[in-house]
């Protein structure tokens, strides 16, 4: 009979600094994780359409309107941007405030 099958959700991973994203493909939002939080449980949680209940986003991005990519090589370099303009213009408010 075999295991039963679970849906693998495509979630696209990025670190950038001390921030980390993680992003259900054609989702509406890039998730941001401090790297306090762990990155192979969130990506775990997130491929089975879940969250990590330990793991708290400090932050969104957006992806409304944009054009995310063919591939997934291509939405990898997305994400990655996404996070890094993300950490270049909030990220150091964000740490200072204590949420990574």
């Amino acid at each position: 009979m075999g295991r039963p099958r679970v849906k693998t959700h495509n979630v696209i991973m990025a670190n950038h600094g001390q921030w980390f994203a993680a992003w259900e493909v054609d989702s509406p939002y890039i998730d941001v994780f401090g790297n306090s939080s762990s990155y192979a449980r969130v990506k775990a949680a997130y491929q089975k359409g879940e969250t990590d209940p330990e793991s708290t986003a400090v932050a969104c991005i957006n992806t409304t309107g944009d054009k995310t990519g063919d591939n997934d090589t291509q939405r990898r370099a997305y994400v990655k941007a996404e996070l890094k303009a993300w950490a270049d213009e909030q990220g150091e408010t964000y740490r200072e405030n204590g949420y990574f």
